[in-house]
């Protein structure tokens, strides 16, 4: 199943498995890298940099050196971390409406 994230992602794409696996506490470098290459995730590079730039934590010069495999693999962290985000604030209010969640989403917006 290839996986090529040209706008975004929905936390329906990815197996609960893998939104913990990616997103839990401590180093996950292994299991990012795990995740992308098991699911075959791929993402607009242009996109991709642009995304993240907006982040603050990379400048956009610093994010066009990188390799194809690395921007997925930072995509994918953050899209779990925001899924992970959510699902914990589901489980607390199960009955609150989506757009009332504070932090996380259900998708991850390559923007």
């Amino acid at each position: 199943m290839a996986m090529h994230i040209t706008h975004g992602i929905d936390i329906d794409d990815l197996p609960d498995e893998c939104i913990a696996d990616c997103s839990a506490q401590g180093a996950v470098d292994d299991a990012v890298a795990h995740w992308r290459q098991q699911l075959a995730i791929t993402v607009d590079r242009d996109r991709a940099i642009a995304c993240l730039a907006r982040y603050g934590a990379w400048e956009a010069d610093e994010l066009a050196e990188w390799d194809s495999d690395r921007l997925a693999e930072t995509v994918l962290w953050l899209a779990c971390c925001d899924f992970r985000e959510f699902k914990a604030w589901r489980e607390d209010y199960p009955d609150a409406d989506t757009g009332e969640c504070p932090g996380g989403s259900t998708y991850f917006t390559l923007e």
